[in-house]
Formats: C-alpha cells, structure tokens, sequence
C-alpha cells in the first residue's frame, strides 16, 4: 500500500526508507521481495530513488535486487531512471564529493554483474562509471580506492579498443588520463608519465583528424605531461610542454571562454611553476597572477566546484611574489590560501589536508622571509603534524613532502 501511493522520486525514497527499515526487524524479511518488485516492477519511481538510498545505507541487500532484475529485464529503462541521479550530480563539488562516491560506487556495483551477462549492453557502460568512480573518490580524498577503478576502466576499454579502435579510442584516452591522475595522486610518479606519453600520442592522432572535438583533450594531456616531466627533471621539455598547453587552450578560449577558463588557469598555473624552475622568475610571476585571476572568476560563480583550484594557484602565487621579493604580498597570499585549505579540511580532510600542508609550509617559508621566525615555526611546525599523519597512508605520496618540510 505504501508503494502504491508514491508518485514522485521523493515519495518512493521515504517509501523504500521506511520499507527497508522495517524488513530489518525480525518476522518482516518477507518486505524485501515487495521492495525488490517495487523497484524491477515501478521504475518510475523507485529505481530513480533506490540508488540514491543504497549510498546511504551499510545493507542494500533489497535494493541491489531490484535494480539487478530491472537491469536484466528492461536495459533501457533502466537507464533512463537508475541512471538519472547520477546524471543531476554536479562535475565538481567539495561539499557533495562523499554522497557522489557513494552513489556511483552504488551503480558500478550494479553494472558489474549485468555487464557479465549481457556484455555488449553494459560493458561500455561499465567501463563509464568505472571512469567516473575514480573521479569522484579521487575528490572524496579516497585516492588509493581510486586506483583500481581506474585501472579496470582502462582494461575494458583497451579490451573495445581492440574490437571497434573508431569508436571507443577517445574514451580509453579518458580513461588513461584518470589512471595516469589516480597513479599520480599516490606518487606512483614513473607510471604515470609513462602513461602520459601514450596519452598525449593518443590526442595527437585523434586531434589530427578531428581538431574541433579533440583538441581540447590535447590541452590536458599535455598539461598533465608537463608536470611529469618536471618531476623527471627533464625541466625545459615541461616548459616547452606547458607553453603548447597554455597556447592550445587560449586558442579555444577565444571561441567558448566559459568552458575552456578552466583549462586555460591549469595551464597557466604549470607554465609558471617551469618558468620558475627554469630561471625565469620574473616571466612566471604574471602567468601566476593570471591564473588566479581567472579561477577568481570561477569561484565567484561556483565556489564548490573551484576553491580547491583557487586554494592551489594562490600557493603558486605566493612562491612567485616572494621569489619578486614582495614579501608582504606573498605572504597574505599564503595567508589566504592556508584559510581557504582549512575551511576545506574542515568539510573533507582527507581530500584537503595535504593541500593544508603543502599552503603551511609555504607560509611558513614567507614568514621567514619577513623576519617572522616565531610565526613561521608554527606554521612549518603544524605542516609537519599533517604530513607525518598523511604519510602513514600514502607513504609514497607525501613522504618527500614530508622530508623537505624538516628541512626548515
């Protein structure tokens, strides 16, 4: 009767929440066979809100059956409505960063065994979510469980590769760029540039053939490949790398800059760490600022999508105002950006804290600068706690870190 009487995603979810409640108690498992046909039998609404509140729940055992069997029986609607929640969550979000992992852990689960029995339906399907996964526990904080989805995602596809290369190449370019992203995040550094290369080579042909819809994917890869080179050492090839980045992305930006800013201030952001590193520290101090005047902008029409960004280039920022001798620049710049780190530990630390760290030790380093050893000491001392805390899960990651901060 409950059942019966949703209409809408909102009424079905409070049905299958009190439903699910209920068949947990002794004498009422029988509920979760009605829970399961009210999901296989009325998609309309119950398939939209089952997967919304199986990422909520520590048992789904009900609402996996009844989604499998919809997945089973009807492919197409169940498409259009387990997918649909999925496809209302925002790219990028601090504050909902856990429930999207959650959910799309949620619907992955699904597709597994579906995609082993009706390969040709599911399998590309799959391998999508497989690739969003990793994106979004990457932004929970969650990078060594984001690991082995990317590499799944990456096996499927280069598995459709083999089979159909015209239609499914672009997506194992995205696929590698998130695995060679997820390696980096755990510092397994000489994977990912490895990866890089073959991603950059991967973008080069298709945006050979096909500039419009490609080259915008050249941009990033060869952004991403400048950061692997630097940290090879190979410095004037990053550079160089970064400047064909920063080039191809103002290119797009002429035509469509609210969708390709983004791209343009990452860019910028990496073309200033080389300019630096390769003695051009006067050069690199304007691309700086540039950067984060544009993820400025972004931030004041979407502070949940991009105050990491901001938080990361005001770092930047700040080591390049120091390097200028602008010390009390630099350092309400590394102000600035340490406050915005703690406000987004605050919401996620294991996603933040090591931007935390990484923004202390630079403030720590322009306070000394200035003079202020006392200041400075707290700052590099607090950096130092963070690093030790973060370093006992991704040891590869952050030790070096780690070790450059006792320096001080």
């Amino acid at each position: 009767k409950i059942g019966i009487l949703a209409e809408t995603a909102g009424d079905a979810y409070a049905a299958l929440f009190t439903l699910t409640r209920t068949a947990a108690h002794p004498g009422f498992g029988q509920i979760d066979d009605q829970v399961a046909d009210l999901i296989a039998t009325r998609a309309g609404p119950f398939a939209v809100a089952a997967p919304v509140l199986a990422a909520t729940l520590p048992k789904v055992g009900a609402l996996r059956d009844g989604l499998l069997r919809l997945g089973h029986d009807n492919p197409q609607t169940f498409q259009r409505t387990a997918f649909s929640v999925l496809e209302q969550l925002p790219e990028l979000s601090v504050s909902g960063a856990l429930f999207s992992a959650a959910l799309t852990n949620v619907i992955t689960g699904i597709l597994r065994p579906l995609a082993r029995d009706n390969t040709n339906t599911y399998l590309p399907q799959l391998a999508a979510q497989l690739v969003n996964l990793c994106n979004r526990l990457g932004q929970a904080g969650q990078q060594q469980a984001a690991l082995a989805p990317a590499r799944e995602a990456a096996e499927i596809y280069r598995r459709l590769v083999a089979e159909n290369p015209d239609a499914y190449l672009p997506y194992l370019a995205v696929a590698l760029t998130n695995l060679g992203a997820a390696l980096t995040d755990i510092g397994q550094r000489q994977e990912a540039f490895a990866l890089g290369q073959q991603i950059t080579g991967i973008y080069r042909q298709l945006a050979a053939a096909d500039p419009d819809q490609y080259l915008a994917g050249l941009a990033m890869a060869l952004t991403n490949l400048s950061l692997d080179f630097g940290q090879a050492g190979q410095y004037q090839t990053a550079l160089a790398t970064a400047r064909e980045a920063v080039d191809i992305y103002r290119q797009l930006a002429k035509t469509d800059p609210i969708f390709y800013l983004p791209g343009l201030a990452l860019a910028l952001n990496r073309h200033a760490v080389h300019l630096s590193v390769t003695g051009q520290s006067d050069a690199a101090l304007p691309i700086a600022t540039e950067a984060t005047g544009i993820y400025r902008q972004l931030v004041a029409v979407n502070p949940d999508a991009y105050l990491p960004d901001l938080a990361l280039v005001l770092v930047n920022q700040g080591l390049r105002l120091g390097e200028a001798g602008r010390l009390d620049a630099a350092i309400l710049t590394a102000t600035e950006a340490t406050g915005i780190y703690r406000q987004l530990a605050a919401v996620n630390p294991d996603a933040y804290l090591p931007g935390l760290a990484l923004a202390l030790v630079d403030q720590g380093f322009r306070l000394d600068d200035a003079g202020e050893m006392q200041a400075a000491h707290t700052a590099v001392r607090e950096a130092i706690d963070i690093y030790r805390q973060v370093a006992a899960v991704n040891p590869e990651a952050h030790l070096l870190r780690l070790s450059m901060a006792l320096t001080y």
